[in-house]
């Protein structure tokens, strides 16, 4: 990675002193030449130019795995089989990060479960997995979003951040002017904001560039991987099928990645079919007096077409066909504006867990009377730290453990001076706006009324329903709720579910965004109003960052449950209508039933398994027992019968002694005779 920062840098010297040198062919002219000539040095400028960009891609979405090698020189070789076909020649390298992306993306879906299975068994490794898995992640997401960018934000995208390119040699590379690239760099960046906004991620624009800039520093490319890749191509080029050039599982990337290519194609072929047959259908409908205004005339012929059945008919039809275009606009309009609220309720959701994450605990309903920690210069009270600040507080003043309402202190009368919608700011990138409030006055104290003109957008009325000072999103505020007065819940307090347990919803009539109001809950109470946007219904942030739709038809028994944290209810899927996101729970929460199962399944067997591991171990433990025992026994045979054997040489040494000293007795007389 020193190498390709200090290779960077020497070109951007090269650059500003005027070096001609650093002016290399473009990715036109070396695709031509190795096509044309077989060029393989024009070929192994392209790898050494994309290849460090490409490889960053593969190792974002596969991690350290040894298909990384595969999926990079399967997306060179597609180059190869797909380069005639190529429409912008300039944009190589857009066009190989989609590639790669692809390629690389199928491997991961393929092996999915296994990798799944392989980091279970995976031993934690000695720095934060968690923070480095997350940075993953955001990469790999920011590699999705760029691939849905128009060719002319992808582009410079590509050049500039993921490969590193200075302004100018990218507009050179693009044939564009400096402002021109300019402009859609920046246009660029924002659409990746608004886009990652809307899945929930805040990122400011230096965070963003940061994250960009990150994935720029890519691995280099072995060069024993950049030789095999060369001489595939070189091959494959020449009328070699792909599987004799390289191996197998390179052959079958290949072959996958370009059915993928043709199946986009098709399906954006499908798309402008479509498109031009509903242009064709509105042209129809405008010829028909389609129109509102045309509509009003319509009517006013009433009794000229009557006298004629077949005019009536006809004008019956257009009458029809404008209340259905008119529903059809409706439908649009419903669908964008609960889009815009279900981007906001996620929003607040994640601000919420970052204010657990900070502090431990979620934000009280109200901030109290006298719980406001130490009091700031100029009457002005801190409290609260940024995200990740710990307990400092804003401008450095101190966090007290009662200063969003934990306990109330004894005696204190703990009375609410503004809503937790300001306690949130810090975690809505509104640090500044929440530095001006003075927190030990109350919400409409001279000081603390005139801010709430400064609403933030996330409170903000939807469809131009409500003040502009006044939100729809609240709490329940109660016993069994998650938001009880003067007390903060901790996340082990929802005993019955995050997924389980409403946190915010869109509640039936707006009040002042940082007064401490919001929806009473009681057991023996009626439900308050609810849904003041949407006539249907209403959203509903639940306590995981999930935001589900919920009708107004739903069994009040069912969202009582919902409501409450700890009471052991069972969720019923009659209480939501279609998710947010597509989908409805109800088929989602079938499909988590099947996967509970499958899961009961596999615990079943898992358990089997040990119980059979077990045996086994018992078997082993027993037959290595009698091993033991017999090899006791062959030692103990063995030393007996070296000890029978040392008795029989004694018993034989005896014998002969014994025989020796009879032969011995027996000559003694003969020799006293003589």
């Amino acid at each position: 990675m020193a190498d390709r920062h200090l290779q960077t840098l020497v070109r951007h010297i090269r650059h500003m002193a005027g070096d001609v040198s650093d002016a290399q062919p473009s990715d036109q002219v070396l695709l031509n030449r190795f096509l044309a000539q077989r060029d393989e040095a024009a070929f192994a400028v392209l790898v050494e130019r994309h290849g460090p960009m490409v490889r960053g891609v593969c190792r974002r979405l596969l991690g350290k795995s040894p298909e990384v090698d595969d999926a990079f020189q399967a997306t060179f070789l597609i180059l190869i089989c797909k380069a005639r076909s190529i429409r912008k020649a300039e944009s190589l390298a857009s066009w190989l990060h989609g590639v790669a992306h692809r390629v690389a993306l199928g491997i991961r879906t393929g092996l999915g479960r296994r990798r799944a299975l392989e980091r279970q068994s995976t031993q934690p490794t000695p720095h934060d997995p968690g923070l480095e898995a997350a940075w993953r992640e955001l990469c790999t997401l920011l590699d999705e979003e760029v691939q849905r960018l128009a060719q002319r934000y992808r582009a410079p995208l590509v050049l500039c951040y993921l490969e590193g390119q200075t302004r100018d040699q990218a507009a050179r590379q693009l044939g564009w002017s400096l402002r021109t690239l300019d402009r859609r760099l920046t246009r660029g960046r924002e659409l990746l904001r608004l886009r990652l906004l809307r899945k929930g991620l805040t990122l400011s624009a230096g965070l963003l560039a940061g994250a960009l800039g990150e994935q720029a520093a890519c691995a280099a490319v072995p060069v024993t991987l950049l030789d095999t890749t060369r001489k595939a191509a070189t091959l494959v080029a020449a009328g070699k099928r792909v599987a004799a050039a390289a191996s197998s599982r390179v052959a079958v990337l290949v072959q996958e990645g370009m059915r993928a290519m043709l199946w986009t194609k098709l399906q954006t072929a499908t798309v402008l079919v479509v498109v031009v047959a509903g242009m064709a259908g509105t042209g129809v409908f405008l010829s028909a007096g389609g129109t509102p205004g045309q509509d009003k005339a319509i009517g006013q012929k009433t009794e000229q077409e009557s006298a004629t059945p077949g005019l009536a008919a006809a004008a019956d039809f257009d009458q029809g066909v404008v209340q259905t275009a008119r529903r059809s606009g409706d439908q649009r309009d419903f669908a964008k504006e609960r889009m815009l609220s279900v981007n906001n309720l996620k929003q607040l959701g994640l601000a919420m867990h970052n204010f657990h994450d900070t502090f431990g605990y979620f934000p009280p309903p109200a901030i109290y009377e006298g719980q406001q920690g130490k009091l700031g210069s100029g009457g002005r009270v801190g409290g609260l730290g940024a995200p990740g600040a710990g307990p400092a507080g804003v401008g450095g003043m101190e966090m007290n453990v009662l200063a969003m309402g934990m306990v109330a202190p004894p005696g204190s009368t703990g009375k609410a001076l503004l809503s937790w919608r300001v306690a949130l700011l810090p975690f809505l990138e509104q640090d500044a706006l929440f530095k001006e409030f003075h927190l030990n006055e109350p919400w409409d104290s001279p000081h603390n009324k005139k801010l709430l003109a400064k609403m933030p957008k996330v409170y903000g009325p939807i469809a131009g329903k409500g003040q502009p000072d006044s939100t729809y999103y609240q709490v329940f505020v109660g016993p069994g709720a998650v938001f009880e007065k003067r007390r903060a819940a901790r996340m082990p307090d929802i005993t019955d579910g995050t997924a389980n347990t409403i946190m915010i919803v869109e509640a039936g009539r707006p009040v002042p965004w940082t007064k401490p109001e919001d929806l009473p809950f009681d057991q023996d109470e009626p439900l308050p109003e609810l849904g003041g946007i949407f006539s249907a219904g209403f959203n509903a942030l639940f306590c995981d960052g999930s935001v589900h739709w919920i009708p107004r038809s739903a069994e009040e028994d069912l969202l009582r449950a919902a409501i409450t944290r700890a009471r052991g209810e069972v969720m019923d899927d009659r209480l939501f209508g279609p998710r947010a996101g597509g989908g409805d729970a109800s088929s989602t929460r079938h499909a988590g039933d099947d996967a509970r199962k499958e899961n009961q399944q596999l615990k079943q067997e898992y358990q089997q398994l040990q119980e059979a591991i077990k045996q086994l171990k018992a078997e082993v433990d027993r037959a290595a027992a009698k091993d033991e025992e017999e090899k006791r026994l062959r030692e103990e045979n063995h030393r007996l019968a070296e000890d029978i054997q040392k008795l029989k040489d004694s018993a034989r040494y005896l014998t002969e002694q014994l025989q020796q000293l009879k032969r011995g007795s027996d000559g003694a007389p003969d020799r006293k005779k003589h």
